[in-house]
């Protein structure tokens, strides 16, 4: 059972590790806020990647289909949503020192990424993919053994925004006032990007399927 825990390890890393409008905001979160805020963001992505594989490894096709009929309108609220985050960031001056987040704005944040991943069906699809590639699918038959493929997921995934976090932070002391102040309007101006790009795809593909 420990190589299915394993092999779970390695699906959570192969998710979170591509460089994407998440990586983004938790490394933002990092650098500005320090470490707990970063920790609070990736295990919210976490959490998102640890439910997407639970239904994965159940095999949970329905949820595909679901999915798929309303991935233009997730899509869009998605793009929406970090088009939204973008410019708060950038209407907001980063903290001269990183300034630790009280529980409600951590358990807020951690509920705020787990959101947002959870509205890119890109990321049920990509473990759904993965089980299937290689072959795990067959292997979570039982509860347990999909339970146990799950909690290998998120220790992956957790386990790449804590390093993550930690270079961020160790980054942060060697970073002074404008130079964080242009890393702030940088991830807004990224995340902005990404944003529109997003909801772009949805408005478009929403358009073709009304014609």
């Amino acid at each position: 059972m420990i190589w299915l825990f394993l092999k779970g390890v390695g699906i959570g890393l192969a998710v979170a590790v591509p460089f994407g409008p998440i990586s983004v905001l938790c490394l933002r979160q990092a650098v500005v806020r320090g470490r707990p805020a970063g920790l609070a963001s990736g295990l919210g992505v976490a959490l998102a990647d640890g439910l997407y594989a639970l239904l994965a490894a159940f095999g949970f096709l329905l949820l595909a289909d679901f999915l798929t009929a309303y991935d233009s309108w997730l899509r869009l609220i998605a793009g929406l949503f970090i088009a939204w985050i973008a410019l708060s960031i950038a209407r907001s001056a980063p903290p001269q020192d990183a300034q630790p987040l009280g529980r409600r704005r951590l358990i807020a944040t951690t509920a705020a990424l787990m959101a947002l991943t959870l509205a890119n069906p890109t990321t049920v699809f990509t473990f759904l993919a993965l089980f299937g590639g290689t072959g795990i699918a067959a292997e979570t038959g039982t509860g347990p053994a999909a339970v146990l493929l799950t909690l290998g997921a998120f220790t992956g995934s957790m386990a790449w925004w804590v390093l993550l976090t930690e270079v961020a932070v160790r980054l942060r002391h060697k970073i002074d006032a404008q130079k964080l102040k242009w890393i702030n309007l940088a991830a807004a101006a990224i995340l902005l990007l990404f944003g529109l790009f997003i909801s772009g795809q949805a408005v478009i593909a929403l358009n073709s399927q009304s014609t």
